[in-house]
């Protein structure tokens, strides 16, 4: 049986990679930090089981172990482990995604540090095919707006600790894949911007990157019905679904030939969404009506400022190149749909209702969340 290792399991990413692994029938070994019962990583995977579709059943979990490991003294903590020699893939997903510039020492030591360590580990203890997969961010290639190729970048512009912590792993792990007979292979994948299930509108409601948007969208609507956002009309952004990035995750997984020992590839939507579109569609699930122009009112002052660290990615267009990654997986056009309006709509439904219901819960004094029902009706459990 295939064993996979995955760090970030209680993440957005890493825990739906999780599920889908174990859905598939693999054996999946979940490496997490701060959790020493593995209950929060259990929740984050059955969580984005159920998001999916797939069967949560005890002969399918049998086949998850979590492990607890500390960030600190990393390397000893690694050599703790005997999962090493039936370890055949491991895919990185594990990252503090602080953006503060005073947090960049321990961005560094996390993000990079830590990567590093990980990579050499499984390289000394695994066969030389084996694969490392590394989950960084299409947004490495500089907050610029422009075309971006799968390959390493030189001189990016970039903005946030994240970002730079991000680039600097793809540099130092490149770098180490490449040191004569040391390294395993490399694989390097971007997704864009990731948003919840295209059919169930499932996420785990973390608000990151759009749902940052959403969530101050949420709050606004309960004091006014219209909002002023300076948008420029050409400015297009690249949406993916969480199920298309791990369906393209799976796909890579499982696909042999024509593999190099070091790879780039972004894990994106063939096309962009126009991002005056985009909004537009976020605020109108909650009952807002957008206008394209300066903030005025104190309110749409302070929205602005919420959104000030994720600014960028909405006045500014990137396309994400994908040649790479279609070479490899001809024979899956499908892998790449975009996201649709009606998709987006569904998602950013989904967690409204989330919200609702947890707003509720909140009143009537209880703890977060765990269970709403989906966009669909479907009762879902959700990563609190």
């Amino acid at each position: 049986m295939a064993c996979k290792l995955i760090t970030g399991s209680t993440g957005f990413i890493g825990g739906a990679l999780a599920g889908a692994f174990l859905a598939s029938g693999e054996k999946v070994i979940c490496l997490s930090r701060n959790d020493p019962d593995g209950n929060r990583t259990r929740e984050s995977v059955t969580s984005a089981m159920r998001g999916f579709g797939y069967e949560v059943s005890s002969a399918v979990l049998a086949n998850l172990r979590i492990e607890h490991i500390k960030s600190q003294n990393f390397s000893l903590e690694l050599s703790r482990f005997d999962f090493w020699p039936e370890v055949d893939e491991v895919w990185h997903c594990a990252a503090d995604m602080n953006y503060a510039a005073e947090n960049l020492a321990n961005s560094y030591e996390n993000n990079v540090r830590n990567s590093v360590l990980l990579y050499q580990k499984f390289s000394e203890t695994s066969a030389r095919s084996n694969r490392f997969y590394y989950m960084s961010t299409a947004y490495v290639g500089g907050n610029i707006g422009a075309d971006v190729e799968e390959t390493l970048h030189l001189l990016p512009v970039l903005g946030n600790s994240y970002q730079i912590t991000k680039f600097t792993t793809e540099q130092t792990l490149s770098h180490a894949s490449q040191q004569g007979n040391l390294g395993n292979p490399l694989t390097i994948v971007r997704p864009s911007i990731v948003i919840g299930h295209q059919q169930t509108g499932w996420s785990n409601c973390k608000p990151y990157g759009l749902y940052m948007f959403a969530r101050g969208f949420f709050s606004l609507a309960k004091l006014t019905s219209q909002i002023r956002l300076p948008i420029p009309e050409e400015a297009a952004t690249n949406l993916v679904t969480i199920d298309a990035v791990i369906n393209q995750a799976l796909l890579l997984s499982h696909t042999t030939d024509q593999r190099q020992h070091h790879e780039v590839f972004h894990l994106v939507s063939a096309e962009n969404m126009n991002t005056r579109t985009l909004l537009t569609t976020v605020a109108k699930e909650i009952g807002l009506t957008l206008f394209f122009e300066q903030a005025q009112s104190p309110l749409e002052q302070k929205l602005e400022k919420l959104i000030e660290p994720n600014r960028v990615y909405s006045t500014q267009t990137w396309n994400f190149r994908i040649h790479k990654l279609r070479a490899i997986l001809k024979d899956h056009p499908e892998a790449f749909d975009s996201v649709s309006v009606e998709s987006l709509a569904r998602v950013i439904r989904a967690y409204y209702d989330y919200l609702l219901a947890d707003k509720k819960k909140r009143k009537a004094g209880g703890n977060r969340l765990a269970v709403v029902e989906s966009g669909s009706g479907e009762a879902m459990a959700y990563a609190s």
